[in-house]
């Protein structure tokens, strides 16, 4: 989907359609990164807090800019295999005070970030990862804060 990045920034197919289907990548339109990140604020108690928020399969940057319009002052890391979303992702994180990166995430699940911890997870990941349970390894690392929440959508 070509005008998917609306919020924040610019966006659109980075790759071709080969690329995109080997690596499972499927744009999440705007609306269904909006909606999701408005349900899971409204069935969170009143006293959670989102504060710093990870998008590790992040794309162009579509539930980043979502959790930026709906959670202002939040710090969003964000992390995608493909260096060809770069000019995306880094738009989309800025003015955030995360961090893009690039590279493998399951090898960033065994090497975290030291110090960092993460009151959500949240991305639409490669369908593979929902048959490896990779929610698991993200809970295991222990970059996720106690009561800290994991929202993949597939």
């Amino acid at each position: 989907m070509s005008d998917q990045g609306t919020i924040f920034g610019a966006s659109g197919r980075t790759d071709d359609d080969a690329t995109l289907a080997e690596l499972e990548v499927d744009y999440t339109p705007v609306g269904a990164a909006v909606q999701l990140v408005m349900a899971l604020r409204q069935s969170m108690r009143p006293t959670t807090t989102i504060r710093r928020a990870l998008c590790p399969a992040a794309g162009s940057g579509v539930f980043v800019r979502a959790l930026r319009a709906l959670y202002p002052g939040i710090v969003v890391d964000a992390n995608d295999a493909r260096q060809s979303e770069y000019d995306n992702l880094v738009s989309a994180v800025s003015g955030t005070g995360g961090d893009a990166s690039f590279g493998d995430f399951e090898r960033w699940i065994t090497y975290p970030p030291k110090g960092r911890k993460y009151d959500l997870v949240i991305d639409n990941p490669p369908f593979k990862w929902f048959k490896n349970g990779i929610w698991e390894a993200i809970f295991g690392s222990g970059m996720v804060r106690k009561r800290g929440l994991i929202a993949f959508l597939g």
